[in-house]
């Protein structure tokens, strides 16, 4: 999509998910866009991860008994994703529904407020976009801002507390730090 726009993005071709990401960015800024390129490569990395763990066959989220992502299906019920919406989303933000319904135009504005009543549960106004931006967010932050030592309390805490406790997600942490294949 051309310098400084999406960085990387993960999408759905041919009933195949691909993984998106434009070197326009990263080839004539290396040395500005090095970190946030790298980070970008994490969040989406972790939407790979999550959508290979949908039931796609289930598109209807009344037949859905685990969360539904809309427009891809129901998270199994033991995948990640499935575990951290039940773990800290389910039944807490009855005015989250409200952002699904607000016009593309008001959303960021509306974020920015929901954000503002959260500030200790969310690491990043993007990240109150929904569930799964949610954990894609959060994850990229335990990666990166945990390792070089920044500390969040709270429900932050809880969640880093959860990627910790969960051995796949903690290889993962430690391969994209150490550049190694991690066995999740």
């Amino acid at each position: 999509d051309g310098l400084s726009n999406n960085m990387a993005w993960v999408g759905e071709y041919d009933n195949k998910l691909v993984f998106n990401v434009d070197i326009l960015d990263l080839i004539d800024n290396l040395e500005y866009f090095y970190e946030p390129y790298i980070q970008t490569l994490t969040h989406e990395s972790i939407h790979l991860l999550q959508f290979n763990q949908l039931d796609r066959s289930t598109q209807d989220v009344k037949s859905c008994r685990t969360y539904f992502v809309q427009g891809w299906g129901c998270t199994l019920n033991f995948s990640y994703m499935n575990e951290y919406y039940q773990r800290f989303w389910k039944g807490k933000y009855s005015d989250y529904l409200d952002l699904v319904s607000v016009p593309d135009e008001q959303r960021w504005e509306f974020r920015q407020k929901f954000y503002d009543q959260y500030p200790d549960q969310f690491v990043s106004v993007y990240a109150v976009s929904s569930p799964e931006e949610d954990f894609a967010e959060t994850f990229r932050n335990y990666v990166w801002n945990k390792s070089e030592g920044f500390d969040y309390e709270g429900m932050i805490g809880e969640k880093f507390a959860y990627f910790d406790s969960t051995l796949g997600l903690k290889r993962l942490k430690e391969s994209f730090i150490n550049g190694q294949k991690a066995d999740i």
